[in-house]
This record gives structure tokens, C-alpha cells and sequence, in this order.
């Protein structure tokens, strides 16, 4: 899916470069589905991933405890190699198709 700028929470935590954690969700937000069954979420992280100050990225998350500081700290961590990768996957995705298009 696509969003821009501003657009919803996703949009929001793009514009502005920083995640949102959301830690009171409606029963009807989302559901966690598993083989086992579904369940809501008992938070939601929406974290950007950015290289070079342009978001290049934004997962939506959601988990059935909360998120720690430790999850906070490894996206932290990976959030750059993350952008940078989706950044590169999307200039070759770019140059195959300008190369099939000549």
C-alpha cells in the first residue's frame, strides 16, 4: 500500500520522521491472525525507516504485549540499513524498468 505524506497515522509518522506507538486500541482497530485464531493487538507501533533524511519506508506493527525499550533500541539500530536497502531495491526496480522501456 501506498500513503502519502500526512495521510492517516502511517502518512503522519512519514511526514514527520518518528514513530508512533499506540498503546490504547479499539477492539475493532485490527486483529492479529494466526493458524491458532485472532486476536486484537495490545499495541501498535508505526516506525520509519529514513536515510538521508527522506523516509524511504513505514511498517506498521502490532503485537500482543507491549513493545520494550529493546524492541524500540534494535529498530533504532536497523533503521538505516533498512532504508537504505529499500532505497536501492527500489533505484534497480526503477533502472530494469527505464532498460525495458528502451
Amino acid at each position: 500500500m501506498e500513503f502519502t505524506p500526512g495521510e492517516g497515522l502511517i502518512g503522519q509518522s512519514a511526514l514527520e520522521n518518528e514513530p508512533l506507538l499506540i498503546d490504547r486500541i479499539p477492539e475493532d482497530y485490527l486483529r492479529i491472525t494466526s493458524g491458532l485464531g485472532s486476536t486484537a493487538p495490545r499495541a501498535v507501533l508505526i516506525f520509519p525507516f529514513a536515510w538521508n533524511d527522506r523516509v524511504e519506508a513505514v511498517v506498521e506493527l502490532g503485537t500482543v504485549h507491549e513493545f520494550s525499550e529493546l524492541h524500540r533500541a534494535f529498530l533504532d539500530k536497523e533503521a538505516e540499513g533498512i532504508a537504505i536497502t529499500v532505497a536501492v531495491a527500489r533505484s534497480r526496480k526503477s533502472s530494469d524498468e527505464d532498460s525495458m522501456g528502451a
